[in-house]
């Protein structure tokens, strides 16, 4: 996946096959799904979060963005209590109809919290996606929305708030 942005509050660059587990906000960026590479017919995966407690203050909000590219999954768990939110993005490419996987959360889905709020595009469709994930929802995921679940000391406020 590569990812290019214009609001650099956040890690955008070009991500491929790194972990990062801290980032906070992907926002305005153009994210290019390469699925082609993985072989004939198998789909990726654009977010992989985790966190080993409730109380990590760690997520990904992927925010004004637009995805584009081959066929692919918005995301899965890495660990327990993944928090991944798609808020205002345009996806113009083919999602996995399920659209998410829990993989190592298999079985404890109430865990994650991965979400999809006031998101479109031609063929961007939620009717057979996962039954645990949050569809425009924007009450139920708002701490993730304004990014309080990270922002405990202000570290994501402009610079010119911190003067």
């Amino acid at each position: 996946m590569s990812v290019a942005s214009s609001d650099f509050r956040t890690h955008c660059g070009t991500i491929k096959d790194d972990t990062i587990t801290k980032i906070a906000e992907l926002k305005n960026c153009e994210v290019q799904v390469n699925s082609d590479s993985l072989g004939l017919g198998l789909a990726g995966f654009i977010a992989a979060h985790g966190r080993d407690s409730p109380d990590e203050t760690s997520g990904f909000v992927f925010r004004g963005c637009r995805v584009k590219g081959g066929l692919t999954y918005l995301g899965r768990a890495w660990r327990p209590y993944a928090k991944v939110l798609f808020h205002q993005t345009y996806i113009e490419n083919s999602i996995v109809p399920q659209g998410w996987v829990a993989w190592s959360a298999a079985g404890k889905e109430f865990q994650l919290t991965f979400a999809e709020v006031a998101c479109n595009g031609p063929s961007y469709n939620t009717l057979r996606r996962v039954k645990w994930v949050v569809i425009n929802n924007l009450q139920r995921v708002s701490e993730m929305a304004t990014l309080a679940f990270i922002d405990t000391d202000g570290w994501t406020r402009p610079f010119s708030d911190h003067a």
